[in-house]
């Protein structure tokens, strides 16, 4: 009976193996960008840990070639020790912002800053890259609040969307939704080492659903956005919101399939434009401005400087980065004047 039983052990695990070695060829490889974003995957991001607030922050001291987090768990090098005899700039957002998957100097909070001292000459201004993939409105709501009880910018930049769309897509949508709770140590290590178990956590459960979002996560959204600009407001900083970039063009042919609901070619455009219209909504209320740029939702841009249907390429971070450091010298000079 031992001797069956240890067989049968063997024969289980060496069932397993061949499946996780089919999964390493196949699975991983046929997974979506969108499949990606969902929160099971994080775990195989070693760039990210648990933060008991805001669900998942960057990890500090992270360090590998094209990805660096400073000690203060802040994409790019570490901030001067002067800070505060500088202009500092606070970019918040999500992945677009982080700048997914371009390197620290392309984001375009880093070209940002580049462009901005190439115009002064002195290095006076440092521009601190605050996203974080996957980040909600309510995250990064948070985020503010935090980071705003350790610096002191004298701008704050916003750029966020696409995650509460996203998050938008779940039939059973909560507010809870936009904080997902980080999984134990015990399936960290599962989803982090077995293509097996973030297939089976990413697989969509039920019927698909189809051209679907939740109104009251829309409304939540719109809740968020306001407040991030009144926060900011009540503490006499000036915050600015960025267009979040959109190529409708690189959308697939068949739609996206987001967690199980399916968005056609056609229907996810209208969606963006609906949360657009939300944000612009709540910061015509907060008397906040939007900075449009050639690869925002509204321009429709086509493929060209995207790597994906949101995330800009190199040439689309700087051109992102150049148009926000020509409205803040118009803005400058007008507040001269």
């Amino acid at each position: 009976m031992l001797g069956v039983l240890v067989v049968n052990i063997l024969v289980t695990i060496a069932l397993w193996l061949c499946l996780e070695a089919i999964a390493w060829l196949f699975v991983d490889e046929q997974v979506s960008l969108l499949s990606k974003i969902q929160f099971v995957t994080m775990t195989s991001r070693d760039f990210v840990v648990a933060d008991s607030d805001r669900g998942f922050r960057l990890r500090a001291n992270f360090s590998v070639p094209a990805l660096h987090v400073n000690s203060q768990g802040l994409r790019g090098k570490e901030l001067p020790k002067d800070l505060v005899d500088k202009r500092l700039i606070l970019a918040l957002g999500e992945s677009t912002t982080f700048g997914w998957p371009v390197t620290d100097d392309e984001a375009y909070p880093s070209r940002l800053e580049a462009i901005l001292n190439s115009a002064t000459l002195d290095n006076s201004n440092v521009v601190v890259n605050a996203g974080v993939p996957s980040y909600s409105s309510k995250q990064v709501l948070l985020y503010t609040e935090y980071l705003l009880t350790r610096f002191r910018p004298d701008i704050v930049l916003v750029s966020i969307l696409w995650n509460d769309l996203f998050y938008s897509s779940l039939e059973d949508w909560t507010p809870q939704s936009l904080i997902p709770s980080y999984p134990s140590k015990l399936r960290q290590t599962l989803l982090a080492y077995s293509p097996v178990c973030r297939w089976l956590a990413s697989k969509p459960t039920g019927p698909q659903l189809v051209d679907f979002y939740s109104r009251d996560a829309l409304m939540e959204y719109k809740r968020n956005v306001a407040q991030i600009a009144r926060l900011c407001k009540s503490r006499g900083i000036s915050v600015l919101f960025v267009e979040p970039p959109f190529s409708e063009q690189m959308i697939s042919d068949t739609g996206e399939t987001i967690w199980k609901n399916h968005f056609s070619r056609k229907f996810l455009p209208k969606l963006a434009d609906i949360f657009l219209s939300a944000q612009i909504e709540a910061l015509e209320s907060q008397e906040v401005p939007l900075i449009r740029h050639p690869l925002g939702i509204s321009e429709r841009s086509t493929s060209e400087n995207f790597l994906d249907f949101v995330h800009p390429d190199e040439k689309g971070n700087e051109i992102i980065a150049q148009v926000i450091a020509n409205y803040l010298e118009n803005k400058g000079r007008s507040e001269k004047k």
